[in-house]
């Protein structure tokens, strides 16, 4: 038998719920033991979150809102079977992501057919982790929805030695951004605080392997964070998900879970491959927030241009469509003259005029760019 990992964790699976603690103030929907991930996150009917913390602020701007009440019976004692009913406030983030790209929805698994930068796809860690970041800071609800179903923009997040993370498409950039984080601030002891994010980065490229996830913290309780997360090609109409991880090192923190800690003892080839399946060849450091008033400068540049693009490629199908009425106005005209020169060619020494047909621009293709 492989040795178990012994665990100081705060973080309490009771029934079909993990819980931080044994105050039953904060808990999330828990389909397995090792890992858990929940479309709602409750909180205990009647508790006051401080007013200046990351998650009131975002119930308050309706980012994260009320949906109902839920019920919840908890076992208090075992040896006695008593249990407490607990009225838990049960939240959500305020809409589904949209992914507009083609999936098969038809098998046991969903499947991604096509990876495209035409279709919107709001689904993406690293947009959603930089979306929350901005609207955590800027209160401003509009300017999210527009950076979400953008194809590119500016960075938002940067690594502690202030190397801003995902600002070019190159994977190896992220990678030498974080070989210069120190060890001591890494895995286990990256511990993002509130508005902050988690980031777990492939120490090298793998083909049909996604190089990072983030995971933005909306809160901390008693040695816990509670994170939002969006995770790429879950299909359309999907729901950020609340995540719990344990701050203490030896605890069930986001490095153990996200790089399979728990799994690399295997000992069967389904092992095996569920292991390969985590950021096994990963570290995590903590993302913080770039100088947001530089970034607005930056996404209001990238606006400028781009209106400038769109103008230059209006202007050059003008010119086509122009050249095309050109030409055949051209071959009109060459049709007249062709039929001018039968009747006076002997008047005119035999010499005809030829028009040179002017060279069409082709319409300008404006690639567009999008994070993975």
């Amino acid at each position: 038998m492989p040795p178990k990992i012994q665990i100081k964790s705060n973080l309490k699976k009771k029934g079909s719920y993990t819980f931080i603690g044994d105050d039953h103030i904060f808990c999330i929907e828990s389909k397995i033991s090792f890992q858990s991930d929940s479309e709602f996150l409750y909180i205990r009917n009647g508790y006051k979150l401080e007013t200046y913390s990351v998650l009131f602020q975002l119930i308050s701007s309706k980012i994260i809102i009320k949906v109902g009440t839920q019920s919840i019976d908890i076992v208090i004692s075992r040896d006695l079977g008593n249990t407490e009913n607990i009225i838990f406030d049960k939240y959500r983030f305020h809409r589904p992501l949209i992914d507009e790209r083609k999936y098969d929805y038809s098998g046991e698994y969903l499947k991604l057919l096509e990876d495209d930068d035409e279709n919107v796809n709001e689904n993406d860690c690293l947009k959603f982790g930089e979306c929350m970041t901005f609207v955590n800071q800027k209160k401003n609800s509009r300017k999210m929805d527009e950076m979400l179903k953008a194809f590119n923009s500016p960075a938002v997040l940067q690594t502690a030695k202030g190397n801003a993370f995902g600002a070019t498409e190159n994977d190896e950039d992220n990678i030498k951004a974080v070989k210069k984080i120190p060890n001591l601030q890494k895995n286990d002891a990256a511990v993002p605080q509130a508005g902050e994010s988690y980031a777990i980065v492939r120490r090298k490229v793998i083909e049909d392997a996604s190089p990072y996830h983030i995971a933005f913290v909306i809160h901390q309780y008693n040695n816990v964070n509670i994170t939002l997360e969006a995770n790429a090609d879950r299909g359309n109409h999907f729901y950020p998900k609340f995540c719990m991880y344990d701050t203490n090192p030896e605890g069930r923190t986001f490095h153990k879970l996200l790089s399979g800690k728990y799994l690399e003892n295997y000992t069967t080839d389904e092992e095996k491959e569920i292991y390969h399946s985590y950021y096994y060849n990963a570290d995590t450091i903590v993302l913080q927030s770039r100088n947001l008033e530089q970034v607005e400068k930056e996404m209001e540049l990238e606006m400028k241009e781009n209106i400038d693009k769109s103008k230059h490629t209006k202007s050059v199908e003008n010119d086509s469509s122009t050249n095309k009425k050109r030409k055949k106005n051209d071959d009109d005209d060459e049709l007249d003259d062709r039929s001018h020169r039968k009747k006076t060619s002997k008047t005119v020494g035999g010499k005809s005029h030829k028009r040179t047909r002017k060279n069409i621009k082709p319409k300008s293709k404006i690639k567009k760019m999008q994070k993975k």
